[in-house]
C-alpha cells in the first residue's frame, strides 16, 4: 500500500483554489468607475456631434451657429407685431394701449438682450469725468511743491558733492605738505647730525678708547692741547684716566690745567651772566581798553 505524501497534496490544493478564485473574477462583469464614466460620457457626446454635423469654430470657440431662416409666416408675424404708430394709438382703447406698451417694452427687452449678450453693462462711476478732466487744483499745488522740493533736494546734493571734491583736494594738499614737510625734517636732522661736535669725535673717541693705553698715550703727548682738550671732552672718563696715568708727565701736567683753565672760565662765565631776564613779550592790550 503506498504512503500519500502531504506536501504535494496541500500544494495541489492551493493552486486549484487560485485557479477557480482567477477564473470567477475573470468571467463576473464589474460596474464602470466615476471616471471610466466621465469618458463615456464624453466620447458619446463626441460621436453626436459628429453626428449633428457641428463645425470646428463651434467646437473651439463655442458659437452657437447660423440660425434657420424664418418661414414667410413667422416673418409676417415679426412685422405685425412692429410696435403701433401715434396714429394707431389715437384710435386704440386703453386695452388695446395697455397690450401694445407690453409688446412694446417686451420689444426692448429683446433688443437689449440681443444687443448685450454677454453680460450686463456696468455704468461708469460718477467721478468718470472728473478723473479725465485733470488734476484739481489742489493736487496741481501739491505737484507744484513737490517738485519745488526735488529741485532743492537736487542743488543740496549738489552742494555736498562740490564740498566733498574741495574736502578731497585740501586733504590731498595738507598730505603733500606734510610729505614735504617731513623730507624737510629729515634733511635739517642729517645736517644737524653732521654739525654736532659729537658725531664728528664720535670716530676719533671710539678708535683712541678701544686702543691700549700706552699707544694711546704716545698719540696725546705729541698732540696740540687744544685738540686734545676736544677730544677729552667726548671721552669716557675711566679710558681718559687709564690714558692720562702712561702718559709723559710733562704732557699730563699741561692737559690737566687746560682742563681746570677751561673748567674755570665756565664757572666764570655762568657767574656773570646772572639769573636770566624775562624773555616774555609784553602782551597787546584788549581792543577798547584805555592805554596807559
Amino acid at each position: 500500500m503506498t504512503r500519500l505524501r502531504l506536501l504535494p497534496v496541500l500544494v495541489f490544493g492551493l493552486v486549484s483554489l487560485l485557479s477557480l478564485k482567477l477564473l470567477s473574477v475573470a468571467l463576473t462583469p464589474q460596474a464602470p468607475g466615476p471616471f471610466e464614466s466621465k469618458l463615456g460620457d464624453a466620447f458619446a457626446r463626441t460621436i453626436k456631434m459628429a453626428r449633428e454635423g457641428v463645425s470646428d469654430d463651434q467646437l473651439l470657440t463655442g458659437s452657437t451657429g447660423k440660425k434657420p431662416d424664418k418661414d414667410p409666416k413667422e416673418a409676417k408675424d415679426d412685422k405685425t407685431k412692429a410696435p403701433p404708430t401715434q396714429a394707431e394709438r389715437a384710435n386704440m382703447t386703453p386695452e388695446q394701449r395697455e397690450a401694445a406698451a407690453k409688446e412694446t417694452e417686451r420689444l426692448r427687452a429683446d433688443f437689449n438682450a440681443k444687443a448685450e449678450p454677454e453680460g450686463l453693462r456696468i455704468p461708469p462711476p460718477n467721478n468718470a469725468n472728473v478723473a479725465q478732466a485733470g488734476p484739481s487744483a489742489e493736487e496741481r499745488a501739491l505737484l507744484e511743491k513737490l517738485k519745488d522740493r526735488r529741485g532743492q533736494i537736487e542743488a543740496r546734493d549738489r552742494d555736498l558733492e562740490l564740498r566733498d571734491s574741495l574736502i578731497k583736494v585740501s586733504e590731498r594738499k595738507l598730505d603733500e605738505r606734510i610729505g614735504e614737510l617731513r623730507s624737510l625734517e629729515n634733511q635739517l636732522g642729517q645736517s644737524a647730525a653732521k654739525n654736532d661736535p659729537k658725531t664728528r669725535y664720535r670716530s676719533l673717541v671710539v678708535m683712541y678708547e678701544s686702543m691700549k693705553p700706552k699707544e694711546a698715550a704716545r698719540v696725546f703727548d705729541r698732540l696740540d692741547v687744544k685738540i686734545l682738550l676736544d677730544l677729552v671732552a667726548h671721552m669716557n672718563p675711566r679710558k681718559m684716566s687709564e690714558i692720562l696715568a702712561v702718559m709723559d708727565p710733562s704732557a699730563a701736567e699741561k692737559l690737566t690745567v687746560a682742563l681746570a683753565r677751561q673748567a674755570s672760565q665756565g664757572d666764570a662765565q655762568v657767574a656773570d651772566s646772572g639769573p636770566q631776564a624775562d624773555t616774555e613779550l609784553q602782551r597787546l592790550p584788549a581792543p577798547g581798553a584805555p592805554r596807559r
